[in-house]
């Protein structure tokens, strides 16, 4: 077989790109016990580069309900448009990635 052409380059950029979200990821997690102030202080001090920064961000966004400022925001405008479980199981997943206990699978109705 050999080299498929633009299918092959395709796959070959989809793996590349999951393994490097992956690694974002797993980086992003080491940093998980710092607060926000915290984590952006790393980020402006050059300690946490910007991609960093930013998976660590949405990381931090649907580890815990956040009910102000912008992970607040985001986590309303998924709950109205998606609904309560939707919102619950994304932020057990979240906190499951990041080897937290989950939130609400063990509540009734889950």
């Amino acid at each position: 077989m050999g080299w498929n052409g633009d299918r092959d380059k395709r796959e070959v950029n989809l793996n590349w790109e999951r393994d490097k979200m992956n690694n974002l990821i797993e980086t992003a997690i080491q940093y998980q016990n710092l607060s926000y102030n915290e984590a952006e202080q790393y980020a402006f001090e050059g300690r946490m580069s910007a991609e960093i920064f930013d998976t660590w961000l949405a990381l931090w966004t649907w580890s815990a309900p956040r009910f102000s400022g912008a992970a607040g925001r985001i986590q309303d405008t998924y709950f109205k448009r998606y609904g309560q479980k939707a919102y619950e199981r994304r932020i057990d997943r979240t906190r499951e990635m990041c080897g937290l206990e989950p939130t609400y699978k063990d509540l009734p109705g889950h």
